[in-house]
């Protein structure tokens, strides 16, 4: 047969209990632990507006939280203040539960918290310089304050299965809570309460993380039109190869006129398709620069975003192993590696353009010479009419 009971506690040891987890008269250490058990007590608050301090760890940084978290408020008001602490006993585990029926007043309230859970910020008439956090949930193994104000506290002890289970769900929930990862949201939530969307790096740099995608397609695009182009640069390299070639054979062939005339026409119509695939070639490289200059801007200004948020970050005391700084180390990476691809965009766009300068020198010797053979069948002519005028 299951025994439970549930006693109130007479005034003498309600102060006892009091004064055991909240001492009073300057800072003394607050005995988180109760018959052998070392867990801490479970924390509820409705709602704790203060003044918050972390204790000036690095969030993220190795090595730094292990298992514990320091968490201070310089003052702070608490409202719904409910203690929980499971304690095995002879007669099966009991919940001692603290339960603060009004606003709870702390200064200097120090705590060692091993899980930590936050619903998240509440701001109404709140002044900037303080801090509201909602639905907060924790376990503390540590709490020391120098001075606290709890009217209508209650204490009780309870074997009841019932209160015994509820206990202990919301402990099993907070074992799945990430400590580092609850104290990191928190902190950047605070920091975009107090900064404003509208001049916060993180909001800049999560559009910055949303935009990588579209920002390395349009990388790749580039590397595809340049790939492209440098497959069309050999076209037009060896076109124009094959067109002196010609022009040079048909300057060895002036002494059949015949002949040289269906050559002049053959490499007049090959000089014009040849000077259409030097425009249209010349019209794609200028496009593909406008995209370089468009994404050697946006790498810039990129670049700056996640430079001005890891310097945000460093203020806020998150390392590089936070959730947020593996985020930039990876935007980072990504940026880096699309700098390589814009970086070589860019010498290759400029050899193509030395290739268009030494192409247009090229037509214009090629030009010259197709003319100059036009000049001499045009002489050949003139002077086979005067040579048949003078024969009539």
């Amino acid at each position: 047969m299951i025994v439970w009971k549930k006693a109130k506690i007479i005034s003498l040891l309600l102060v006892l209990i009091i004064s055991f987890c909240f001492p009073l008269g300057g800072t003394s250490r607050a005995a988180a632990t109760a018959a052998g058990e070392d867990s801490g007590f479970i924390i509820h608050a409705d709602k704790v507006v203060g003044t918050l301090d972390l204790g000036g760890i690095i969030i993220g940084a190795p090595g730094v939280i292990i298992g514990e978290l320091p968490i201070a408020f310089l003052q702070a008001k608490i409202y719904g203040l409910t203690l929980r602490k499971l304690v095995r006993t002879d007669y099966g585990t009991m919940v001692l539960s603290i339960q603060s029926n009004d606003i709870a007043n702390a200064k200097l309230m120090n705590m060692k918290v091993t899980k930590l859970h936050i619903g998240g910020l509440c701001f109404d008439g709140i002044p900037v310089v303080e801090q509201c956090l909602r639905d907060v949930t924790l376990v503390a193994t540590k709490l020391t304050t120098n001075h606290i104000q709890t009217p209508n506290m209650s204490v009780e002890t309870s074997f009841d299965p019932k209160e015994v289970s509820e206990a202990q769900s919301i402990a099993q929930s907070l074992l799945k809570q990430d400590l580092e990862k609850e104290a990191e949201h928190l902190i950047l939530a605070i920091h975009e309460h107090e900064s404003g969307k509208a001049s916060n790096e993180i909001v800049a740099f999560n559009e910055v993380k949303k935009d990588m995608a579209k920002f390395q397609e349009q990388a790749d695009q580039m590397d595809r039109l340049l790939n492209d182009a440098e497959q069309r640069r050999k076209q037009i390299e060896n076109e124009a190869d094959r067109l002196e070639k010609e022009i040079k054979q048909g300057n060895e062939r002036i002494g059949n006129l015949d002949v040289l005339k269906e050559t002049v026409q053959h490499l007049s119509k090959q000089y014009n398709d040849f000077t259409i695939q030097l425009k249209s070639f010349t019209l794609t490289l200028q496009k593909i620069d406008e995209l370089l200059q468009q994404a050697k801007e946006s790498l810039e200004a990129k670049q700056k975003t996640v430079q001005n948020v890891s310097e945000t970050l460093k203020k806020l005391k998150l390392g590089e192993k936070s959730e947020i700084g593996q985020e930039v180390a990876e935007t980072k990476k990504k940026l880096h590696s699309i700098e390589e691809k814009v970086r070589q965009a860019d010498e290759q766009i400029n050899e193509l353009k030395n290739e268009i300068h030494i192409w247009s020198d090229r037509i214009n010797q090629m030009n010259k010479s197709i003319e100059a053979l036009k000049q001499y069948i045009d002489q050949q002519h003139e002077q086979e009419e005067k040579s048949d005028n003078g024969s009539e």
